[in-house]
């Protein structure tokens, strides 16, 4: 049985099953960052998502990809700056990444309105 359906069936059994998992050696190896995201991100858990990002960022420094979505959930949880440092690093450093995200990008620069 997927941890999925754990969740629809017995939502406070997942939720046990994930705090366990995340407290075990290599809970990063294998994706194990990601689909903790994924987990936290389909709960709209998103400030609970910052310190995984950190340690997939950490871990992975030149995927500009995931400051993207840190920027993201920044934006999500309401700190702008942040948002906003996180792109400043990306135009800095891999711009590309930034293509299609205008928007979001004159949005942060805004003030989020």
């Amino acid at each position: 049985m997927l941890l999925s359906d754990v969740y629809k069936e017995d939502p406070a059994r997942a939720e046990e099953l994930y705090q366990a998992g995340i407290k075990q050696y290599g809970y990063n190896d294998f994706g194990g960052l990601t689909k903790i995201i994924s987990y936290l991100l389909a709960d709209k858990k998103y400030s609970d998502t910052i310190p995984f990002y950190f340690n997939l960022i950490k871990s992975e420094p030149n995927r500009y990809d995931y400051r993207l979505d840190l920027a993201k959930i920044y934006y999500l949880t309401g700190n702008l700056s942040a948002a906003l440092e996180q792109v400043n690093i990306i135009k800095d450093k891999a711009p590309n990444i930034l293509e299609g995200y205008e928007e979001f990008i004159n949005s942060l620069s805004a003030g989020g309105n």
